[in-house]
């Protein structure tokens, strides 16, 4: 016994040594201290470096240093308390902050089990059994008919035709295909991913019917695809003969595809899709269970990009797909496909199971305590705002405490102005509340709204994140003032930077011309073609190409551009068009003049450059002050036990 108190009081010692150590200051300006966690942390969330260097940090604690002075100066200036800036911090809070209600354990688990569902496509038969408000008797029992058929041996589809109210059971024997991840809400799609393959799932109530869903396959996930569309409409109850003129149509615009006719006209000119025919029949990329299952089998049946499928025929039409391109299912269990399925999973609905977990939470870090009211006293003092008496609601004093958290106490007078606002439109909800839920539900938003407003005094990330956003919004707003402005309107300034450093500003290897960019491929070798015959008419010979082709006409320095210029090119020499990637276009010029390195910039030329630098004097001249304001003292013992060896 008294070893192991020994070895826990050591234990004590060397945690209490460890933070001490942790927490040293690393840094000071004026009052203010930097504590080596803080920096450590910083740098780590900023480092680009695989494995820090000495100078890394160095050169890191320059700027975290620069960083902190600039909050100190927009913090003494009152800049957090602009209008402008509660605002935006406002609405940052509101958009993050449910990110941080939701329970992190809950949260993974969820997302783990849509990780392993998207792996998965499943094809679903559905029974589908409505019923309205509360009168469920008649549809539970034909649900129950339904189960009891199965049970026997019945084939899902004739179980089905005799038992669904699904209108398209005649049509689609039950069949609703192919299923996958986040297309059904949360407890359906669960199940059928819970239900083993070829056999029937459990009866599930949902807000408006019962649901019974057959597994009828599984196969890989197929991802998602993206498609060009052509549609020729024939509206449910047409007469055969338009069926027939569509279906005739339909295979001539195939003809025409066939010997090398564009698609993207075709489309523009007849599909009778409203919904993409302006993009050209473009479609959004969709996954297996957004269309009609005939639909998608012809689209997932593309093997390749640019494949374009024979016309055929769904409940709207016929139709012509075009592969434009497919994004296959993710696979494996890496840091990156976590993290893009867990951003998925919290704009989906099912977020709200982690955000109910995280009620208890919620209680236990305010200290939330409840305090129990007889229900004879809480039924006469909710009657009486029913009834209007005044000595019932005297039942429940208004200082009486229903609960407290560690900063804030739930009073008998808010619940009565909770009950004023809300109590006649719950009575009328069905089902119904009890008395007791009543006061549970006020008790229940009063305890979370407590939580989310003060949420990050309970949650040290959340409040990190909120200071990293305000001190972001602050430096901008200061610098703004301190130097950005101040060099921008000081044209006299900006003018003498000029003639004090000229040798800085001449121009590298450059040319006069037209520097162009165009959306394809096509479009540009079509315009180059046309140019080349007259380069001097390249603006007029532009107009036609309307959207499809920018021109930017000057002096540029060929680093800029994404090709190599043909030594000693001609006045009139226009480039082959050459991808851009950074851009997603084609870039090509056209040149006027060639130019040697070496050659001066005027002024006008070289103003975007001198206003960086000048800016950049102007900052360094202020950070000067600021350090005057507040001296930086840097520990460099501490600094020593954060460099690498």
């Amino acid at each position: 016994m008294k070893n192991r108190l020994i070895r826990f009081a050591c234990c004590l010692l060397l945690s209490a040594c460890a933070q001490r150590v942790y927490a040293q200051t690393l840094f000071s300006y004026g009052p203010h201290k930097v504590s080596k966690a803080e920096f450590i942390d910083a740098f780590n969330r900023n480092n680009q470096v695989v494995t820090p260097t000495a100078k890394a940090y160095r050169d890191y604690l320059d700027l975290y240093t620069r960083y902190k002075l600039k909050v100190q100066a927009a913090y003494d200036g009152k800049f957090d308390t602009l209008p402008g800036q509660l605002k935006e911090l406002g609405d940052f809070r509101a958009q993050v902050m449910d990110r941080y209600l939701s329970d992190d354990s809950t949260l993974d688990a969820l997302t783990k089990e849509a990780v392993i569902r998207s792996r998965e496509d499943r094809r679903i038969s559905h029974i589908y059994l409505p019923y309205s408000g509360n009168d469920t008797a008649a549809a539970y029992a034909q649900a129950r008919a339904a189960l009891d058929a199965l049970k026997k041996g019945m084939p899902f589809a004739t179980a089905a035709a005799n038992f669904s109210k699904d209108p398209a059971v005649p049509v689609n024997k039950a069949d609703i295909g192919w299923i996958s991840v986040f297309l059904l809400p949360y407890p359906l799609e669960s199940l059928a991913y819970e239900t083993p393959l070829q056999q029937y799932s459990q009866l599930y109530r949902g807000s408006d019917a019962y649901h019974i869903f057959y597994v009828s396959a599984v196969r890989p996930a197929k991802g998602y695809i993206q498609l060009q569309h052509l549609l020729l409409a024939v509206p449910a109850g047409s007469a055969p003969a338009l069926a027939a003129k569509q279906q005739s149509k339909a295979d001539s615009l195939y003809g025409l595809l066939q010997k090398g006719a564009d698609f993207a006209e075709l489309a523009h000119r007849f599909s009778d899709d409203n919904s993409t025919y302006q993009t050209n029949g473009i479609m959004n990329a969709f996954q297996p269970g957004t269309y009609e299952t005939d639909f998608e089998e012809q689209a997932f049946s593309l093997l390749h990009d640019n494949d374009v499928s024979k016309p055929f025929r769904s409940s709207r039409g016929f139709h012509i797909i075009k592969r434009l391109t497919a994004y296959p299912a993710v696979t494996g269990d890496s840091n990156s496909i976590f993290a893009a399925m867990k951003t998925s999973v919290s704009a989906d609905p099912r977020i709200r199971i982690a955000t109910e977990m995280s009620f208890s939470k919620a209680k236990k870090w305010t200290g939330y305590t409840s305090y129990p009211v007889a229900a004879a006293v809480l039924d006469r003092y909710i009657g009486s705002f029913e009834t209007g008496n005044a000595t019932d609601r005297s039942a429940l004093p208004a200082t009486t405490v229903l609960a407290a958290t560690s900063g804030a106490r739930f009073t008998a007078a808010a619940f009565g102005n909770w009950l004023a606002q809300n109590l006649a439109a719950l009575r009328r909800s069905v089902p119904g509340y009890s008395n007791a839920a009543l006061l549970q539900r006020f008790l229940d938003q009063s305890l979370m709204q407590e939580y989310q407003m003060h949420l990050e005094k309970y949650n040290p990330e959340f409040a990190q994140q909120l200071k990293e956003f305000r001190d972001g919004n602050l430096i901008f707003e200061v610098m703004q003032q301190a130097v950005w402005d101040k060099a921008a309107a000081d044209e006299p300034g900006l003018r003498k930077y000029y003639e004090a450093h000229r040798q800085q500003y001449r121009w590298d290897a450059s040319f006069s011309g037209v520097l162009f960019n165009a959306a394809d491929s096509s479009a540009a070798r079509s315009y180059i073609a046309v140019v080349k015959n007259d380069p001097a008419q390249w603006a007029t010979l532009l107009l036609p190409y309307g959207q499809s082709i920018f021109a930017d006409s000057g002096r540029f320095e060929t680093s800029q551009l994404n090709m190599t210029l043909p030594p000693g090119a001609a006045p009139g020499t226009v480039s082959e068009p050459v991808y851009n990637p950074e851009n997603g276009n084609y870039q090509f010029v056209l040149v006027s003049q060639l130019h040697q390195p070496g050659e001066q910039r005027s002024y006008a030329d070289a103003r975007g450059a001198v206003l960086n630098d000048y800016q950049q004097l102007l900052e360094d001249q202020w950070i000067a002050r600021l350090k005057k304001k507040y001296p930086v003292v840097v520990n460099n013992k501490v600094l020593q036990s954060i460099l690498p060896k």
